[in-house]
């Protein structure tokens, strides 16, 4: 799965330098688009075109346009918000994309974004995302607050794929109690000599 990230990544970038290059001016960069330039895994269902570039403005008049990418207007962020990906390119941090994204995304695919987020969140040197995302919620009001707490409530820490997380859901739903995550395996190994999962 890293290797996919590295060249989504990768191509991201290239296509939001493009983009700033052709405006001449900073571009947020926002929703999928910003979630590739975190090296998140992009949700399987969601109601944006997840081809297209995505970028974010605090008021309509600020928005930019054109057949490569939507625009979109959100007032939530401020400049702190604003993470600089590489020379020239901007994006919002996890912590609103994560927000911006939850209006987009079914409940269960939004509980697998959360896990994914909380995970490049660790890497990223956070030490309670989880609490870094409550405070974030209790501090702020906008349109998709609702399925972010609800999300919160079935997150979980070190959740590697999203797939691993709609395996939990499916079983909680059925009744079974959720399993611990990167539970290893007593004796177990892979043939690389790994530890088993």
């Amino acid at each position: 799965m890293n290797d996919i990230l590295a060249e989504r990544y990768r191509n991201t970038l290239q296509r939001c330098l493009d983009e700033t290059r052709r405006f001449h001016r900073s571009i947020l960069f926002s929703l999928t688009t910003a979630l590739a330039l975190h090296m998140v895994p992009i949700p399987q269902q969601c109601s944006i075109d997840t081809e297209k570039l995505h970028a974010v403005a605090s008021t309509r008049n600020r928005r930019i346009q054109s057949q490569r990418m939507a625009a979109h207007v959100w007032s939530t962020f401020d400049t702190t918000a604003q993470i600089r990906i590489s020379e020239g390119v901007y994006a919002l941090d996890l912590v609103h994309t994560w927000a911006h994204m939850a209006r987009f995304v079914p409940l269960d695919q939004f509980i697998a974004l959360t896990d994914a987020i909380l995970l490049r969140m660790l890497v990223e040197g956070t030490n309670d995302p989880l609490s870094t995302l409550r405070s974030f919620l209790d501090r702020t009001s906008f349109r998709g607050q609702r399925i972010c707490r609800k999300a919160l409530m079935l997150a979980r820490l070190n959740v590697l794929s999203p797939p691993e997380t709609l395996c939990r859901l499916t079983l909680l739903q059925y009744g079974i109690p959720a399993p611990e995550t990167n539970y290893t395996v007593p004796g177990m190994r892979f043939r690389s000599g790994a530890p088993g999962f």
